[in-house]
């Protein structure tokens, strides 16, 4: 009966050590952190880095409630763009989501969110250029711009 209860205890020591072991390697590695910073898309057209062109397509995407694919957009880029949101609300990253209207010139044109945050639900329309948008719940597109130092 000794020899029973030792040979149940071996069994799940050593199953509880391989599972312990392969949940430490199997940790997510956290994709590089390219520096960048965020600007309205009036920044953006008064700087070159966005034309009416573009803004016509963001405001489309936006008016029609789709997002463009994100095929072109790499891990570190998606990364950084939540990683510098979460940076100014001094939020975790894990909290911080975005919907993507595509890249312009190296300009990433995104909508961000954070969990449980607050919109007021005021109506605005942004006009640049020849280029309306309506915002419906407070929130904005942004432009994000990897930083040129």
């Amino acid at each position: 009966m000794k020899r029973k209860i030792i040979s149940i205890l071996v069994v799940i020591l050593t199953f509880t050590v391989l599972f312990c072991l392969t949940a430490c390697t199997q940790e997510e590695e956290t994709p590089e952190y390219i520096e960048g910073a965020f600007y309205s898309l009036q920044e953006a057209y008064d700087n070159g880095w966005i034309t009416e062109e573009n803004l016509q397509s963001i405001a489309d995407l936006y008016h029609n409630k789709q997002t463009a694919p994100e095929i072109d957009i790499s891990e570190a880029v998606s990364y950084s763009i939540r990683k510098t949101f979460a940076d100014e609300c001094k939020a975790p990253v894990e909290e911080v989501s975005y919907r993507y209207y595509g890249e312009y010139n190296g300009c990433f044109a995104v909508r961000l969110s954070k969990k449980d945050m607050v919109v007021d639900g005021s109506m605005f329309v942004e006009t640049i250029g020849n280029v309306s948008i309506t915002y419906t719940d407070g929130g904005r597109i942004k432009i994000w711009k990897i930083s040129e130092d």
